[in-house]
């Protein structure tokens, strides 16, 4: 075997472990690991399943170079990591039982450089027939409640102070009541919560929220919290968290959120960014239930709005109020 040959079996057998290793462990290294460390971790905890395609190129070049004993070292070891992986996130799946909806949410990070005209983005809104509409990144959408004001009569905007921030822009069909927003460490109007009232059926806790990259440790560590203190009622009551929440259901910060709060995620993840690459991007915005609220079903939304993000559009079963 010449020289060359060996070097570069040992590199691509060096790459092979860090990737599996990767793969199977990044989401479990604590964010207070050192800060250079835990912040390589958390832009790659969501990638796992994306670098174990990486592990199969791998595999097929070590194949290739006659090294098929590690090739498929690397393959089972790449397939016992998706499976675990798979395992982890049916475990924490909301089973949809029920065949028909009560409610539909939609959530659309629209970019807030975003020009579409406000006209278009209006009448794709209405088109969705969500009966709550939660855009973020809405410092060009402030027409929209005045544009859908006949359909959408309820509504929580930006004042004119914090317009040029503006952070989550919410409409809907139904009353709600004890609305609260709130700024967060990475922005203005990031935090949105309310008691949405929904005809013969229990009232629905809504919280939507955009959180930052979970490798800003700080601003992440804070929001945090602040999403923690958000979540601390009863975990019997129906609540739905919706937003974008910069990670993937996989990662170490939706795990932990999700196993914390007692919350279940869509039974099949939904990619919502990069939007190019459609169904092989990647899953971080999301739609969480708990208690006696039900995921019907979630689907992408709004790929050709001009966003880089496409938008969730969830629906959900509630229980029937006694009459």
């Amino acid at each position: 075997m010449s020289l060359w040959r060996e070097r570069l079996i040992g590199v691509m057998l060096l790459c092979l472990v860090v990737l599996l290793t990767l793969a199977a462990a990044s989401h479990l290294v604590s964010s207070k690991s050192g800060e250079y460390i835990a912040t390589q971790v958390r832009i790659l905890d969501s990638l796992r399943p994306h670098l174990l395609l990486l592990v199969l190129l791998n595999c097929c070049a070590l194949a290739l170079l006659r090294e098929r004993r590690i090739a498929l070292a690397g393959l089972i070891g790449a397939g016992l990591v998706l499976v675990s992986i798979v395992a982890d996130y049916r475990a924490r799946s909301s089973p949809a039982l029920a065949s028909e909806s009560d409610v539909t949410l939609l959530w659309f990070n629209m970019l807030q450089e975003n020009q579409i005209a406000p006209d278009v983005l209006a009448t794709a809104l209405l088109d969705s027939g969500a009966d709550v509409i939660a855009i973020g990144e809405s410092r060009n959408a402030a027409a929209l409640p005045d544009l859908l004001a006949d359909q959408y009569p309820y509504s929580l905007r930006c004042s004119s102070v914090t317009l040029e921030t503006c952070g989550i822009l919410l409409l809907s069909r139904l009353p709600f009541d004890g609305a609260r927003q709130r700024d967060l460490p990475s922005g203005r109007k990031r935090f949105t919560r309310l008691r949405l009232s929904v005809p013969d059926r229990e009232p629905l806790n809504l919280v939507f929220m955009h959180m930052v990259k979970p490798w800003y440790l700080g601003m992440a560590a804070a929001e945090r919290e602040a999403l923690d203190a958000a979540l601390g009622g009863p975990k019997d009551l129906p609540l739905v968290l919706m937003g974008d929440f910069n990670a993937a259901p996989w990662s170490r910060r939706m795990r932990q959120v999700e196993q914390k709060h007692g919350l279940r995620h869509a039974a099949f993840p939904v990619a919502t960014w990069p939007v190019e690459a459609g169904p092989f991007g990647l899953p971080i915005d999301h739609v969480l239930v708990r208690g006696r609220a039900e995921l019907v079903s979630v689907d992408p939304w709004g790929a050709h709005l001009g966003s880089n993000h496409r938008g969730l559009k969830a629906k959900l079963a509630l229980q029937r109020t006694m009459p």
